[in-house]
């Protein structure tokens, strides 16, 4: 199986002979899977198709110097994101979602898609680069295979 829609008409017969209580354990097997991958992802800076993210940029004041913040000094980018706390995983027998909520999320889509957001600190508006946080690669396909082959074993 090369490609995750090759897998779907099979897998979906297979879950729909499973109990809801067994749909919804299986996909929560599924998600809690899907996310360990993007959390690693995120650990490696890198887009679900292997790019690396754009590095951070240099903050400068109005007075042309500078800042050196809190979140400047740090090497790696989106630490907090990746913690379960924040990335979080619903699941029932329909399906299944890993996602932000709240604040959090507001800070994951401007990033996850590139969009503007205005700097307390500064008060001008930050264009951010795409950096995608949430996304299924091909890894992340063989790992899901291996989630649902193997739920299937202990049956």
């Amino acid at each position: 199986m090369n490609n995750l829609e090759d897998l779907a008409p099979w897998a979906e017969s297979f879950i729909n002979s499973l109990s809801p209580k067994e749909q919804k354990a299986l996909y929560r097997k599924v998600a809690l899977a899907l996310r360990k991958q993007n959390q690693k992802r995120l650990s490696k800076q890198e887009n679900p198709d292997g790019t690396k993210w754009e590095p951070r940029k240099k903050r400068i004041d109005k007075t042309n110097e500078r800042k050196e913040g809190k979140v400047a000094k740090q090497k790696k980018m989106m630490l907090g994101l990746r913690k379960a706390k924040h990335m979080k995983v619903q699941a029932n027998n329909n399906g299944a979602t890993v996602g932000y909520t709240g604040s959090i999320s507001r800070i994951a889509k401007a990033h996850h898609y590139g969009l503007s957001e205005r700097d307390k600190v500064m008060g001008n508006s930050i264009k951010y680069p795409e950096r995608q946080l949430l996304g299924v690669s091909e890894i992340d396909e063989r790992v899901l295979f291996e989630v649902v082959f193997g739920y299937l074993n202990m049956r």
